[in-house]
């Protein structure tokens, strides 16, 4: 009895169950403990000790009470953990738990690696989901790896695509690439899977892949780890409580944050080439998220004068979770764009951004897997008729094209002239072309061939002359343009037409003579390059091997004869 009066003794002065049952299974009592007494301590051990002090009358003098001013009821009065998560007023007290949040959260195709969570938030336990949740988080974008550099330090290049194949060890440099090289580019190292560069090319021929890799080590752009998004008002499903993957049923998540990370605009490559400048997105659950980008073209279609990437407005449009997406926007302007070093300055109206291996722009002529932009309308203007001095003053005429292709490599577009456009050499100085219809065609950025038709040439009058002192014009002007933007071709001399030259002599009465020939056929042969030629060894050509001159035709005779005519200084021009 000893026994069972010490352990009713520890009971009643708040001993520790635990102490109690050890005491019991050492001389067990065969009494049977009063009910009330187990439950009084399992209750005590469960829920912790309550406030045992009875409020006063007056506030000030109860010992329990921290802020006289404030009344003290018969709660307990201890600080409760602050909790995201407000429990389901639907489950007992005794049996809430301290509910933790999903830290991915799946919203249509794309993930969002939570970062923290805002403070509420609730957990429906009918539909077996988080309510309200907000917060912010990380999304990454899983576009096909592509990597571009600015051709600036390469002297002549042009930037055009080239696959290879990724190998553990290159036997072809021309078509593989290493898996150590190809990680270094920031693309995929999986052996095997084909990889896109755009690679300087110098006379049509890529650069060596070595000295690529020299040139652009350390400048590469280190990718931002995912954009921030702020979710709001989330209903997140989970297959059961304190799950840690959950699926977006309704609410939105949205690029910036304040502040916002990565800076807007972003940018997102989306095909060998092109990237987009993006500077908002939404996501919601059961649709591709809206974008509201700009796209960046290929760097050989530039725009103002710091030869910044041209850019297309693409407003709001959706794009799904392998990055391809279809816009048409045939009411939209673009331009002005500079295209390569053709001097051309385009601008128009309408543009396709196709992106979609599903489906294409009908006039484009491309298969539905082709990617690219296709300018509807487009127009450059050039400079006004008889104000340019150049060789290659022909591109400053006025042309139109339809349905341009912007692919990786540049503009393929065919160029017609508006109306007749007229220019001058300046090498050599003196001669004045003109043409009615003129072709010019462009591909990957660069002139690609062309003609210039139904024109004429005006002669230096220094050189030679009408019989009655005007200039001398010969018609049927016919000129092919080659890929370099040269022109060569010929005129028509008719056989009425005299061609005059000289005050080389004065003999007698003080008129000057000058030589001339009447009553032939022949041509008017010419060719104007558009850059200098130091090598060129043909007679009769001035510095840039730029020349005219006359061939007769087969077995035409040549009349030479003498006239006085008040001309001007002999003639320095090879004809």
């Amino acid at each position: 009895m000893m026994n069972l009066s010490f352990c009713r003794i520890m009971v009643l002065s708040g001993c520790l169950l635990l102490n109690a049952i050890s005491l019991f299974a050492q001389q067990p009592d065969t009494a049977k403990p009063k009910r009330n007494v187990l439950n009084n301590i399992l209750t005590r051990v469960i829920t912790g000790n309550k406030d045992t002090v009875k409020p006063t009358t007056n506030p000030a003098n109860n010992p329990n009470n921290n802020n006289p001013n404030k009344p003290v009821n018969n709660r307990d009065v201890i600080a409760q953990p602050n909790r995201d998560v407000i429990a389901n007023p639907n489950i007992p007290d005794k049996f809430a738990a301290i509910n933790r949040f999903p830290d991915t959260l799946i919203i249509g195709a794309y993930t969002i690696v939570v970062e923290s969570y805002d403070k509420g938030g609730e957990w429906n336990q009918m539909s077996n989901s988080f309510m309200h949740l907000n917060g912010i988080g990380r999304v990454k974008f899983n576009c096909p790896p592509i990597y571009t550099i600015w051709p600036g330090i390469w002297k002549d290049a042009i930037l055009k695509p080239v696959k290879f194949t990724v190998v553990d060890k290159v036997q072809n440099k021309d078509k593989e690439i290493s898996t150590k090289d190809a990680a270094d580019l920031g693309l995929t190292n999986q052996p095997g899977s084909e990889v896109e560069v755009m690679m300087p090319h110098v006379n049509e021929r890529a650069i060596d892949m070595t000295r690529f890799l020299g040139d652009v080590k350390g400048i590469r752009p280190k990718a931002p780890e995912g954009i921030r998004v702020r979710f709001t008002d989330l209903q997140v499903s989970v297959p059961k409580f304190n799950a840690t993957t959950g699926n977006v049923v309704s609410g939105i998540a949205r690029y910036p944050t304040e502040p916002a990370i990565p800076a807007v605009p972003f940018v997102l490559n989306i095909a060998a080439g092109f990237q987009l400048e993006v500077s908002a997105i939404s996501f919601s659950p059961g649709v591709d998220p809206m974008f509201t980008a700009k796209l960046v073209l290929p760097s050989s279609i530039t725009q103002n004068s710091a030869c910044a990437a041209g850019r297309l407005d693409l407003g709001d449009f959706r794009m799904g979770s392998s990055c391809e997406f279809y816009k048409s926007l045939p009411g939209s302007d673009y331009g002005v764009f500079g295209i390569g070093n053709t001097t051309l300055a385009i601008g128009g109206r309408g543009y396709v951004a196709d992106f979609s291996s599903s489906q294409s722009y009908p006039a484009s002529g491309k298969p539905a897997n082709w990617k690219g932009v296709v300018l509807m309308q487009g127009e450059s203007k050039g400079s006004p008729a008889g104000t340019v001095v150049s060789n290659i003053g022909y591109m400053q005429a006025d042309y139109t094209f339809t349905n341009g292709l912007v692919e990786a490599s540049g503009l393929t577009a065919t160029f017609r002239n508006v109306s007749a456009y007229a220019f001058e050499a300046s090498q050599p100085f003196g001669y004045s072309l003109e043409f009615g219809v003129a072709e010019v065609n462009v591909a990957a950025s660069q002139v690609a061939g062309g003609f210039l038709r139904n024109g004429r040439v005006a002669l230096p009058k220094s050189a030679v002359r009408e019989a009655n002192d005007s200039r001398l014009i010969i018609e049927e002007l016919n000129l092919a343009i080659k890929n370099n933007m040269d022109l060569s071709g010929f005129a028509i001399i008719k056989p009425a037409q005299g061609i005059y030259w000289g005050d080389l002599i004065a003999a007698g009465g003080g008129n000057r003579k000058s030589f001339g020939v009447e009553k032939w056929t022949a041509r008017l042969c010419c060719s104007l390059r558009q850059a200098p030629n130091p090598a060129s060894t043909l007679p009769m050509q001035p510095v840039k091997n730029s020349w005219f001159h006359l061939i007769p035709s087969a077995r035409q005779s040549l009349k030479i004869i003498i006239c006085r005519a008040p001309h001007s200084a002999a003639s320095r021009h090879y004809l």
